[in-house]
């Protein structure tokens, strides 16, 4: 490896050691900032109600699609469920059981096209959806130890919503209160989880974690760092490069020596000389020869053309 490669493979751990000492050593006090919602909140509607759930020891389980087989299998007592995410074809058969014996299924009507299979489900439930782009605001069917629930667009459950006391009830009795304590699910080998067959909502954030609030400072002085360190590895008058010598023409003298001493030896040095003086057209008095000197390129190869030894300097 070359010396400046030495050099700046040193710069660069010293500057790491010293970053990581600084980030060891110093104290970084907290402070409140206000700021916008995270991307993740801006792309998932249901955010401020998973977290809620998952902090009081009801973890919730994301699908994108599902079947009455897969709720019916689920180990979970809850499940939400956008009514287009699931094929309703001889549902009754497989979720009426898993209802009676203490499953509750809330439904949310999402599509404004009427599924035959859903409607002919919901009404051996006896639920009748007169009008289905108004869906009513809510319908509940209790069956054995479970219950079945039909709702529209669910807004109370919506992240900024949720901050209103009797939204945050009425999300929690459908969701939250009707799952078994975490403490009595484990114990009876249960799941005090809830199940949510939705679309997936992912956050596009382009850096992740990176730009994640708090990191913005640090993700700054490493990138002007990097760019300092780049100039200076790569234009002359910031570092290494600039001590680099200039490589010298003398190859090139030497090859041109080569192809003449290659014509004389073929009696060929004579014809090209004479082309070389009539391409250039060049006289004394001509700017090209003040500045290039061509009348003595010419007179040298001509006596280099009559020296025997071709002992003539270039």
């Amino acid at each position: 490896m070359k010396k400046q490669h030495f050099i700046c493979a040193a710069v660069i751990i010293f500057f790491v050691a010293l970053g990581f000492f600084v980030y060891r050593t110093l104290e970084i006090y907290p402070r409140r900032v206000v700021s916008g919602p995270s991307a993740e909140v801006l792309a998932n509607r249901y955010f401020a109600l998973e977290r809620w759930l998952n902090e009081t020891g009801r973890p919730v389980r994301v699908e994108r699609r599902g079947s009455a087989s897969i709720i019916a299998a689920a180990p979970e007592r809850v499940t939400m469920v956008y009514s287009s995410a699931i094929v309703w074809t001889d549902a009754q058969e497989i979720i009426f059981p898993w209802i009676d014996q203490g499953g509750f299924l809330l439904i949310i009507l999402d599509d404004f096209y009427a599924d035959n299979a859903l409607l002919e489900f919901l009404n051996d439930f006896g639920i009748d959806i007169n009008n289905w782009q108004n869906p009513p605001e809510l319908a509940e069917v209790p069956i054995g130890k479970g219950a079945l629930t039909v709702i529209g667009n669910p807004r109370f459950m919506h992240n900024y919503n949720l901050r209103t006391d009797s939204n945050a009830d009425l999300a929690w009795s459908l969701t939250g209160a009707r799952t078994a304590a975490p403490e009595s699910a484990l114990a009876s080998g249960g799941n005090p989880g809830l199940l949510f067959i939705r679309e997936r909502y992912v956050s596009r954030n382009l850096f992740g974690r990176i730009m994640e609030r708090g990191n913005l400072v640090p993700v700054i002085i490493s990138t002007i760092f990097v760019i300092i360190l780049g100039f200076w590895m790569v234009i002359p008058v910031f570092g290494l490069v600039f001590t680099e010598r200039q490589k010298s023409s003398k190859p090139i003298r030497e090859r041109f020596l080569a192809e003449i001493r290659f014509l004389k030896k073929h009696k060929a040095l004579h014809h090209y000389v004479d082309v070389y003086k009539r391409e250039l057209k060049i006289t004394d008095e001509d700017e090209k020869n003040t500045a290039y000197n061509y009348s003595d390129i010419i007179k040298k190869l001509n006596k280099y053309r009559s020296d025997s030894d071709g002992t003539t300097k270039f």
